[in-house]
């Protein structure tokens, strides 16, 4: 590290602003990383999600305090519980078809390309076909035009 002899040269305005300029982001930079650990440590201690059991038609609007037995409670949950898995078994069976679906789109589209050059391949075999009855009649000709002189 050099240090600076004349500290009223304009190198030294120049160092001295720029050390102080590094040292006030510094300062920034650790607030902000002390307020967005904070933050993350906040959010950390959230508890999980609650969620109300579906009573179905054992719960009424009476405005008043409700009781359930546990074993109305367990029911409850067991029916939370299938619900969710039945949903979880409808989202794999969606994703299960779309990727049957595409799969299906990607083999139409190959045969539809093989049936496209198959039928460029007849076209053009039709094409030498022709061209060389085409020849071998031009060639008949030639032969009886010069038989008759």
């Amino acid at each position: 590290m050099s240090t600076v002899k004349d500290t009223g040269s304009q190198e030294a305005k120049q160092l001295s602003n720029a050390f102080h300029s590094l040292q006030t982001q510094i300062e920034l930079e650790k607030h902000e990383n002390k307020e967005l650990r904070a933050a993350l440590d906040t959010k950390k201690k959230r508890k999980e999600k609650k969620y109300t059991l579906d009573f179905g038609e054992l719960r009424e609007n009476t405005g008043g305090v409700m009781f359930f037995t546990l074993s109305k409670v367990k029911e409850a949950q067991f029916i939370q519980r299938t619900k969710e898995r039945d949903q979880e078994a409808e989202t794999l069976r969606k994703a299960e078809n779309k990727q049957r679906n595409a799969e299906a789109a990607a083999l139409e589209k190959k045969e539809k390309e093989e049936a496209k050059v198959a039928l460029e391949e007849a076209k053009e075999a039709r094409q030498v076909k022709a061209q060389k009855l085409a020849t071998a009649r031009a060639q008949e000709r030639d032969d009886k035009a010069a038989a008759k002189v």
